[in-house]
């Protein structure tokens, strides 16, 4: 027992330092907060004991040290106490010792109390206490000194990095863990620092949400740090804070830790003028490179330095055969030995040269430059190159020479041209018409027809700066200067409507004109020309330059004057012939319906008393009649030009007939004076047509008047002229003439329209009120009568034609009047019987009718055939054959032939109203037919006819 308590007493004395430090470590544990029972109670395995040796020595020591470096809790083990640390309790030895010696701190079988151990070792701790709050508070000092330092130093890095212009970015893992001020400025958004340390490098540098992508040639180093690569450097460009388009240098260089990658250092240095300073070299040294002017640079003495490749196309030697070489070798000895040496003064005084070289090209072929020449002087002043800039102008040159031939060719066509050439300014004219247009006239044709006098004005206004020999031919100006206002002096005055076309065509927009007109030369001659104008660069010199051609067609107007007369008389002929073939048409059938009108009506008379009204009614009714036949006859007399039967008869008979037809047509407000001189003398003419030219005549006159009150005044008067002369169909001649003056207070005419009076078909009534023959037809009828007609007319006052017709001086001559009936008259009867052949049933009845009046004996019929048939049969039976001339199936000249076959001695009396294939002469010519009547027929000439052929059996 005093053994094993000797042997724990040497234990603790030998073990008294060491447990003073685990006293110590338990005050710091206890005063820094941490308690056994709070925290955990460690115990010591038996295991790990067992495997101690157990000697005396070192027992002590060995079991503080499993006290101390136990790590494993073993929660089953038995242990005393809540606030202590316990031993084992398979070391009976050191707690039989411990308890039975009792020696503080361990007591009750090995339990160390806190109570126990701060009164065993109060001292102790307190001095340790003081001694730890002092090494504590020695190291809050050092401490603090050591954060003022860092803080220091890192603030004196900061500045060093902010002076630094070139951002700097620090970053590991994509995470910034450092950006300097310039690196914030450069920051996508302006993002401040200490956002900064919370973004991503992609974000804060590129405003990507995602990694940089490989792409440019840029790898980002972030991926590379595997390969930990040593310093490297890239370009890149991209856009600031500001949005403005930078580039940068970038060089990164990794950051190792214990051989380990751990981040990356980025400086980006701006280099976006050195890039722009690059790119501006380059882009110059590619101007000269590739521009098409020659440049060449020599040094102080003259040898050639640099040439460019414009030098090689147009001098035709190549670069190294140029190089060390003076430009001599380039001279073609156009220029003296005077011309260079002005040139080397003027560089050598350090001014520029400029002015055309004439060289020579490597193959012998000259060309020219247009140089310039200019000294380079350095930073001291001292003249080190020269260089010089030189355009070829070869083609220009010869482009200039070719234009100067140019301008001497056309402008010996121009002054030796046969066309008349003008060159005029219509400036100071078209201003004037703007004025015009601006005042609201919009048809400037039809504004100078009104004002012709002031178009002559502003022809005045049109300058003439050239006129070739031609034009000064032309208009007889050969002996005179050209006057420069030419056009007003050969515009017709009343006559210049052209030129208001080429003005109206000119300030519209338009740079040509073609037209014609009529100008006059200096002696007043009219000239007809053509008139072909242009305006010449309207965009640099408006219209002060126009070109005028004009060629003289007066001959060719007078031929189409002839071929245009000659083109209206055959249209006419055509017309003409038109209506002869429709009048001919209808004017059987037409003649067949007068016929009938005419003839009932005369019927109808022969049983009224002449006083009657009826009779006056049913007389007014054969005369429309008869004046309806005239009309057809009219028409068709025109339209073939045939010639008539002409008679010697008294005109005023046939006057005064017709004005008392036309005294009951006429309206109200129109009244007839009449001065009809009975003795006038005879004419030689066709009663039929000289009827129609009083009534023409008298209707134009009266449709002058136009529903308004006025007077008719008709003349028939015998007139001498003597010395007289005209044109007329029948020659020239003088002598008597019967004249017949139809006036009229109407309307009048101009000087235009009584010039067309006469041409067929011209009209200035309205549509569907005159067919413009009229006076045509009577035109033509007095001309074929030998005579002519003057007219005499003014505008609102009035107008008068005179008919002059020849008097017939044969006074043993017949003298006919115009067929009228006698209504009192006896009709020539007789009692034959007379064969009666129309296809017109309404005829067949008529004619029936008046030849049974007339006592005579009628068989009729409507056959041709039929009628032939009759005759075969019993030919001796008849003793007259009417027939019609248009039948079907057989004509009236045919059955007249086959009739004379079976009895040649019957006569035959045709009827026509109208044939184009048999005449009255050829019906005659032949013997068969005694006698031809045209339809209608008046009852007289029906029975007086039929009487001659009957009582003169041989011939009518």
């Amino acid at each position: 027992m005093r053994s094993r308590c000797g042997d724990a007493m040497r234990y603790c004395e030998i073990k008294q330092a060491w447990l003073t430090k685990v006293v110590l470590f338990l005050f710091l544990s206890i005063g820094c907060g941490w308690s056994p029972s709070v925290q955990a109670q460690k115990t010591i395995s038996n295991g790990v004991l067992a495997k101690l040796a157990h000697t005396r020595d070192l027992l002590a020591e060995k079991v503080l040290a499993v006290l101390l470096t136990q790590k494993e809790i073993n929660t089953g083990e038995e242990h005393v106490g809540s606030y202590s640390w316990t031993i084992p309790q398979n070391y009976q030895k050191v707690h039989e010792c411990l308890r039975d010696l009792k020696v503080a701190p361990y007591e009750n079988f090995g339990r160390i109390t806190l109570q126990a151990v701060l009164a065993a070792y109060w001292l102790a701790f307190f001095l340790a206490g003081v001694f730890l709050f002092y090494t504590y508070a020695q190291k809050l000092k050092n401490d603090r000194r050591a954060r003022r330092a860092l803080q220091q130093s890192k603030d004196f890095l900061q500045n060093v990095i902010d002076a630094n212009p070139d951002p700097v970015v620090i970053s590991a893992d994509y995470d910034v863990l450092f950006a300097d001020h310039s690196a914030r400025e450069l920051a996508v958004g302006g993002r401040g620092f200490t956002e900064a340390e919370t973004l991503k490098c992609y974000e804060l540098l590129y405003g990507l949400n995602h990694p940089c992508e490989s792409r440019d040639g840029f790898q980002c180093p972030l991926r590379q740090e595997k390969n930990m690569l040593p310093e490297t450097k890239n370009n890149k460009t991209m856009r600031d804070s500001n949005g403005e388009l930078r580039s940068f240098e970038i060089a990164m260089a990794p950051l190792p830790c214990n051989g380990e990658f751990i981040g990356m250092v980025e400086s980006f240095r701006d280099v976006s003028s050195r890039v722009r300073a690059e790119q501006a070299r380059y882009c110059l040294e590619r101007a000269v490179e590739q521009t098409g002017e020659t440049i060449v640079i020599t040094d102080a003495g003259g040898d050639i330095q640099y040439v460019n490749p414009a030098f090689e196309k147009i001098t035709g030697y190549r670069r190294e055969e140029a190089l060390g070489r003076n430009p001599r070798f380039l001279q073609s000895g156009e220029h003296d030995r005077a011309f260079y040496e002005k040139l080397w003064q003027t560089l050598l005084r350090g001014e520029t040269w400029q002015g055309e070289l004439v060289n020579r090209h490597k193959n012998g072929e000259i060309y020219y430059e247009d140089a310039t020449i200019s000294p380079i002087y350095d930073q001291e002043r001292r003249l080190i190159n020269f260089i010089a800039v030189k355009r070829d102008v070869t083609k220009l040159k010869r482009s200039q020479q070719a234009l100067q031939e140019s301008e001497e060719y056309h402008r010996s066509l121009f002054n030796d041209s046969p066309v008349p050439l003008f060159l005029q300014d219509f400036s100071a004219a078209a201003l004037r018409v703007e004025e015009i247009r601006a005042g609201g006239v919009d048809d400037l044709r039809a504004y100078f027809k009104q004002n012709q006098k002031l178009l002559v004005e502003l022809a005045a206004l049109v300058e003439t700066t050239e006129m070739n020999k031609a034009a000064l031919e032309l208009y007889r100006l050969e002996d005179s200067p050209a006057p420069r206002q030419v056009l007003g002096t050969i515009l017709v005055p009343d006559d210049c409507l052209h030129f208001a076309d080429q003005l109206a065509a000119f300030t519209s927009g338009l740079d040509w004109y073609d037209g014609s007109g009529r100008n006059q030369d200096s002696d007043g001659k009219i000239l007809h020309v053509l008139i072909k104008k242009v305006v010449i660069n309207r965009a640099r010199n408006g219209l002060a330059k126009v070109l005028s051609a004009v060629n003289d067609v007066s001959e060719l107007h007078q031929m189409n004057e002839l071929k245009n007369s000659l083109e209206d008389q055959l249209r006419q002929a055509q017309k003409m012939e038109a209506i002869g073939t429709l009048a001919g048409g209808i004017a059987h059938d037409f003649n067949n319906i007068l016929t009938s009108i005419i003839g009932y009506s005369e019927l109808a008379l022969l049983g009224l008393p002449e006083d009657g009204e009826a009779y006056k009614k049913i007389t007014q009714v054969i005369a429309s009649g008869n004046r309806a036949s005239m009309l057809v006859g009219q028409i068709l007399t025109f339209s073939r030009k045939e010639k008539t039967s002409l008679l010697v008869l008294e005109p005023h008979l046939v006057v005064k007939d017709a004005l008392t037809m036309l005294s009951s047509m006429l309206p109200a407000t129109v009244s007839i004076e009449t001065e009809i001189d009975s003795d006038c003398g005879q004419v030689k003419a066709d009663p039929t047509q000289l009827y129609q030219i009083v009534t023409n005549l008298c209707t134009n006159a009266f449709q002058a008047l136009d529903k308004q009150k006025g007077i008719l005044r008709v003349t028939l008067q015998r007139r001498e002229l003597e010395g007289r002369e005209r044109a007329v169909a029948a020659g020239e001649f003088a002598g008597p003439f019967v004249v017949l003056s139809v006036t009229d207070n109407g309307c009048g005419m101009d000087s235009a329209t009584r010039e067309r009076i006469f041409e067929p078909y011209f009209t200035t009534k309205a549509q569907g009120q005159g067919t413009g023959l009229g006076l045509a037809v009577v035109h033509g009828i007095v001309e074929s009568y030998g005579g002519f007609i003057e007219v005499s007319s003014e505008l609102g006052q009035g107008t008068s034609f005179e008919v002059y017709l020849p008097v017939y001086r044969e006074t043993s001559a017949a003298v006919e009047t115009p067929s009228t009936v006698s209504r009192s008259s006896a009709l020539p009867q007789g009692t034959e019987k007379i064969l009666l052949v129309d296809d017109e049933e309404t005829i067949v009845n008529l004619e029936k009718t008046i030849l049974k009046r007339l006592g005579y004996l009628v068989v009729a019929t409507t056959e041709a055939r039929e009628a032939l048939a009759m005759i075969k049969a019993d030919a001796e039976t008849f003793a007259l054959l009417i027939t019609d001339q248009s039948m079907p199936f057989l004509t009236g000249e045919e059955l007249a032939r086959e009739v004379a076959k079976i009895r040649p001695a019957l006569p035959v009396i045709l009827c026509t109203g109208y044939s184009s294939v048999l005449s009255k002469k050829e019906a005659l010519a032949g013997g068969v037919i005694r006698k031809v009547f045209k339809k209608p027929l008046s009852l007289q000439e029906l029975a007086v006819g039929i009487r001659q052929v009957l009582d003169n059996p041989e011939g009518s």
